[in-house]
């Protein structure tokens, strides 16, 4: 929970956080998520966050990402399953990087 909050490899993960009230900052705008939550049915072929992703490309809307390791600490791994999880730093106003 510390990783994915300290730092999101998922763009989705870092727009949840975003849509969230900054108690620090009341005054500040909440972001919108646009597109709707993936259906949990049917057969996936393409990444479920498609529709909602700024990162989003062609190899997304191909097939569906495995889950891989893109950090790993001294007691624990950090795993996501994006194709671009090594552009996430390119969101705007990324926390920690």
């Amino acid at each position: 929970v510390v990783d994915i909050y300290d730092n999101p490899q998922h763009p989705y993960s870092l727009h949840l956080q975003r849509a969230f009230p900054d108690l620090g900052d009341l005054d500040k705008k909440l972001k919108t998520i646009d597109g709707s939550p993936p259906q949990p049915t049917g057969t996936v072929n393409e990444c479920l966050f498609a529709d909602r992703c700024p990162l989003v490309g062609e190899r997304c809307r191909e097939s569906d990402p495995s889950l891989q390791e893109v950090q790993e600490t001294t007691q624990r791994s950090h795993k996501v399953a994006c194709f671009h999880s090594d552009k996430i730093n390119e969101l705007d106003g990324k926390k920690g990087g």
